[in-house]
């Protein structure tokens, strides 16, 4: 379906939205107090917020996946008032603020998200709550946070709470990708919570992340750090070069093209995890794509 307003949704754990076009609200998706799944869903041109999760009935059974979420003038998703969502594998492009902002004693999980071409004060901004911002429990990637440009010049803002970037042989595996500029008076960590950030095992654009990018540095412990980037590392196991094509379309939404390379590298390649990532990148560009809704059935012939 499209919406050219909002929708709100005070849904139970059987509800789902999926595959819709909401554009032009003020808010286009309201999620209040409750958990349904939220697949596959392009959210665009809003004045407000393009997401906002509120209320304790916002469990960890509210799954928010495989969405896009472009051209917000304020926030692209807000989560306040005690919710908990599992935020994943979504795309955060050209929003005018925050692309996340938390507030008000909120949990959450937030992994494998491109938060990217923003232009905003801050990237991620987290107000109170202690919201989990890395790999959800080991194996999974973490966030890709690239190719901005800012105000502030601060990727993740922590005014209060304590979040979890990274906790080294922890149930947070961190594997977050925060590209920087390096230049001088910019911060990948920006804390003045009083509270010790845990930010260990991530990658911060460069092999020797200076310290100096951190503050405050003695409430900040970012070591260890990698010193590469976990999305190539883990995504590009095999030939890295036969999957950047498909990669660099879908990061510009061109999700038909995109399939199609994805598809060439599932039909030649001779590596096993090229293959499965090809793959799953077939089905999600299928569900962003509508005009790629009648491959669905091509792509379970691959999974048999």
């Amino acid at each position: 379906g499209i919406w050219f307003d909002s929708l709100s949704t005070s849904a139970s754990s059987a509800s789902y939205l999926r595959n819709s076009t909401l554009e032009n609200g003020d808010y286009p998706l309201w999620v209040d107090n409750c958990y349904p799944t939220i697949d596959g869903n392009t959210i665009s041109n809003a004045s407000g917020t393009g997401i906002v999760v509120k209320g304790s009935g916002a469990t960890s059974s509210l799954e928010i996946k495989n969405c896009s979420v472009s051209n917000v003038d304020n926030i692209g998703m807000s989560v306040v008032y005690g919710s908990d969502p599992t935020v994943h594998d979504n795309v955060f492009i050209a929003d005018g603020h925050d692309a996340l902002y938390t507030n008000i004693d909120v949990d959450g999980h937030y992994y494998n998200n491109d938060i990217t071409s923003l232009t905003a004060n801050y990237f991620v901004e987290f107000l109170d709550g202690y919201p989990d911002f890395g790999g959800n429990g080991g194996g999974l990637m973490g966030n890709s946070i690239h190719n901005n440009s800012n105000y502030n010049h601060i990727i993740v803002r922590i005014t209060g709470g304590h979040p979890d970037l990274g906790v080294n042989s922890g149930s947070c595996d961190g594997n977050n990708s925060l590209d920087h500029d390096q230049a001088s008076g910019h911060y990948y960590i920006y804390n003045t919570s009083g509270n010790t950030v845990k930010a260990e095992d991530n990658f911060w654009g460069t092999s020797s992340p200076s310290s100096a990018k951190f503050y405050d540095l003695n409430d900040i412990d970012y070591i260890p750090y990698l010193d590469s980037d976990p999305h190539l590392s883990k995504s590009l196991a095999g030939d890295e070069n036969e999957l950047t094509p498909g990669k660099d379309l879908k990061k510009q939404k061109k999700y038909a093209d995109a399939f199609n390379e994805f598809k060439k590298v599932l039909d030649e390649t001779n590596d096993d995890v090229n293959a499965a990532y090809a793959l799953g990148n077939m089905f999600t560009c299928a569900k962003l794509d509508h005009s790629l809704l009648s491959f669905e059935k091509e792509l379970e012939g691959y999974t048999k």
